[in-house]
């Protein structure tokens, strides 16, 4: 027989949480009331943060654009199993603690109501971080059309649609690539699947190594082959038009490339040929005009000398006299300059190379054009050494340089503006490449009267004017034979422009660090 003694009071976890609840009921009502109050207010802030996540205005434009934060990059799909993980484990827990009934009275008995209710807020806080933090993820993303673009199945479709693409492209490449490799492994395969059915194994071994040598030894073939059209394609890079490509024992695509490439070689070599061949007929025909034309006007020059000296007392004739000898001197020189060009550019100009004083070269040209200049206001500001400076060049191929890019100062400078001339040393690269040499420099810098709309390589190809309006006497000769004649003589020739600021640097060898040559 059992006896319970009814004296003692009851005190479980029924007894405990039965009057917890009659003490809450009083104030259920105020609760319920708070607790919504709290609830709109949670979806009023959840609302106005979803409208505004992600958004950002351009304080200049007042363009708003969405930016992504580092977590919405990460692929949909894992950025969903992600947060289904993390919800799952936080029910996990929740259910583990409140609907196990262990740890919850465990809980309350150590800790009475307010180790229950840290936990229930401590739990979710947690749920609500991870929400919020998955929730506005989200939010950015379908912003930013990201949920569908972001995702692994996106990229999946996208590569391939690419890869099926490239394919169509390539039908022809497909057959004779892939369809060759897939026989060479359902060979061995096969091979493989004999050996391992039949005794004679080593056999099927045996053939198998011939089949892939076999295999190994056209690859390697068609890989020589390709070098080889890649050697003579890099020689015809070069220069050397009449590299061509061997085309015996070649087949299949090796063939077709090496013939293309051979009739490239053969097209630009007679591309070549005839741009050559019409240079020199034409540097042929200026200098026989140009022949033709010195002698009938050295007649008319002399012929205007002679009436000049003349005793003409009208006026008129005077003046028709004076445009004959202006005129005149203009087609000589005009004639001059074709006659020079043409000897340069077909390369049938003789150069006697001496030792030449620059500085007193720029002098006897600043005093020949001094009268010029002083008639247009041209000031000269000269920068240069007071002791001698020695090139190796031609005297009389100098003076002509000097005297174009004199003459083009005098045509084209702004009137009663000033021209800087300077004359140094300097370091640049020598001819060949080699190494870098002491030099000696010329430079000119005056102001355009026109706008330069011309860029500076076009000023000194033939016949190419900076006024192309061509209001003002010239050919467009003189800056291309100066250039071409400062090369010739081993120096360097360069024009930049500034705006209206015109500049021309010359460079030429020191004397010390050349050796003297009489003739070139």
């Amino acid at each position: 027989m059992i006896g319970v003694n009814e004296d003692r009071a009851v005190k479980d976890c029924f007894v405990t949480a039965g009057a917890a609840y009659q003490n809450a009921v009083p104030n259920f009502t105020q609760n319920v009331i708070i607790a919504v109050i709290w609830l709109l207010v949670f979806l009023a802030m959840v609302i106005l943060l979803t409208i505004k996540e992600g958004v950002v205005k351009d304080k200049e434009t007042g363009v708003k654009t969405c930016v992504l934060h580092v977590e919405d990059k990460i692929p949909t799909e894992i950025f969903l199993v992600f947060f289904a993980i993390a919800i799952g484990l936080l029910i996990g827990v929740c259910g583990e603690l409140f609907f196990g009934g262990r740890w919850i009275s465990d809980i309350y008995t150590l800790y009475r109501r307010n180790g229950v209710v840290l936990l229930t807020a401590g739990i979710a806080l947690l749920g609500s971080l991870l929400c919020s933090f998955f929730y506005y993820s989200l939010v950015r993303r379908i912003r930013a059309h990201r949920i569908w673009k972001g995702s692994i199945l996106c990229w999946a479709i996208v590569q391939l649609k690419k890869g099926v693409c490239y394919m169509q492209n390539h039908k022809s490449m497909v057959v004779r690539v892939w369809i060759p490799f897939l026989g060479f492994a359902g060979v061995n395969l096969l091979a493989v699947i004999l050996a391992d059915q039949m005794m004679m194994s080593y056999v099927v071994f045996i053939g198998i190594l011939l089949f892939d040598a076999l295999v190994g030894v056209v690859c390697f073939r068609n890989a020589v082959a390709r070098q080889n059209i890649l050697q003579v394609i890099n020689r015809i890079c070069k220069g050397d038009l009449k590299a061509k490509v061997d085309e015996t024992g070649l087949n299949g695509d090796n063939l077709v490339l090496a013939k293309a490439v051979n009739r490239i070689g053969d097209s630009v070599r007679e591309a070549v040929e005839t741009s050559m061949k019409d240079e020199r007929l034409k540097a042929d025909l200026i200098t026989n005009v140009s022949h033709d034309l010195k002698t009938p006007l050295t007649s008319i020059i002399n012929y205007v000398d002679l009436i000049k000296r003349e005793r003409v007392d009208n006026p008129k004739v005077q003046e028709y006299i004076e445009v004959l000898d202006t005129k005149s001197q203009r087609l000589k020189q005009l004639t001059e300059d074709l006659l020079e060009a043409s000897k340069i550019s077909s390369g049938n100009i003789v150069l006697h190379m001496e030792r030449i004083n620059l500085v007193e070269l720029l002098n006897q040209t600043l005093g020949e054009f001094s009268e010029k200049f002083e008639q247009k206001g041209l000031m000269s500001v000269v920068n240069a050494p007071s002791q001698a400076v020695y090139v190796l060049a031609d005297s009389r191929r100098s003076y002509r340089v000097m005297e174009n890019l004199f003459n083009n100062i005098y045509k084209y400078a702004l009137e009663g503006t000033r021209i800087y001339i300077d004359l140094g040393f300097t370091e640049w690269k020598s001819a060949d490449g080699s190494g870098s040499q002491a030099g000696v420099f010329l430079s000119l810098k005056n102001i355009s009267a026109m706008e330069l709309n011309v860029a500076p390589e076009e000023l000194t190809e033939r016949f190419i004017r900076g006024d192309e309006s061509r209001t003002t006497e010239g050919s467009g000769l003189g800056l291309s034979i100066a250039k071409n004649l400062t090369e010739a003589m081993n120096g360097m020739f360069e024009i930049s422009i500034d705006g209206d600021l015109f500049k021309v640097v010359l460079v030429f060898p020191k004397m010390d660090d050349v050796k003297l040559q009489t003739e070139v």
